[in-house]
């Protein structure tokens, strides 16, 4: 896999933040930084297969006119906020702690 070297500019607050993380992690920040990318764009692409897939059958099912619209949408919004904040070790934890109790999460 060919690679490109690339700098970006962080907050000395990420910077310990995600320093601390990778260290936890026993990786460079750079493959800690890459790692974090890379699962976001895996989660963003999953959750738009599964909106798109929810669309789909919310087409097939026409709701009466007199429904509320659904807030899928800001769901997804309100979940990659999160997600991003807390960090893909948080977000695994919280996803256990669903599946743990019986409901589903979305991956």
């Amino acid at each position: 896999m060919s690679s490109t070297h690339v700098s970006v500019r962080l907050s000395s607050d990420a910077w310990t933040r995600y320093s601390t993380e990778a260290q936890a992690r026993g990786v460079a920040l750079g493959t800690y930084l890459r790692q974090r990318l890379e699962e976001q764009d895996r989660l963003v692409a999953e959750l738009a297969l599964r909106a798109a897939a929810e669309h789909d059958a919310a087409a097939r099912n026409q709701p009466a006119a007199s429904d509320p619209p659904s807030d899928s949408g800001t769901l997804v919004e309100v979940l990659l906020l999160l997600r991003s904040l807390a960090g893909p070790q948080k977000s695994a934890v919280a996803q256990k702690e669903v599946e743990r109790r019986g409901l589903s999460s979305w991956r």
